[in-house]
């Protein structure tokens, strides 16, 4: 006794997977960016003394020097890292009045996870139809 299965569309089901994948990875990592600059603007912000921080500017050399950064740290993992190797940054950041980059991110933590929910939705749109 045999038993043939048929199952016709299945090139067509694979190659939308495959698809899927590339559209779900860019729409990442566009999503990520814009979520770090974001973080990074929010952070210029709070260092100039907006959104009620306490910031005293002396030079700007800080505020300049805060950047944000993408990157795929392995096949599922994307990195937004937002910082600044201004060697008095972390004191900054710890003094009593709150700092600017910690606060930077729960400020815009919503919005930024809107920037994924509608990328993804746009991609996923995209290869389904």
């Amino acid at each position: 006794m045999n038993l043939d299965i048929k199952i016709e569309g299945l090139p067509k089901a694979l190659l939308k997977l495959r698809l899927l994948d590339q559209e779900v990875r860019k729409a990442v990592e566009i999503a990520m960016g814009q979520a770090a600059l974001l973080v990074q603007r929010r952070a210029h912000e709070n260092i100039s003394g907006m959104h009620g921080h306490k910031r005293h500017v002396k030079t700007g050399n800080l505020r300049r020097n805060i950047k944000s950064k993408v990157g795929w740290s392995g096949p599922y993992q994307i990195d937004g890292v937002i910082g600044t190797d201004v060697p008095y940054a972390p004191h900054v950041e710890a003094l009593p009045d709150g700092g600017y980059l910690y606060p930077a991110l729960m400020e815009t933590g919503r919005e930024a996870l809107k920037f994924f929910q509608e990328k993804l939705i746009i991609a996923v749109k995209g290869v389904a139809e």
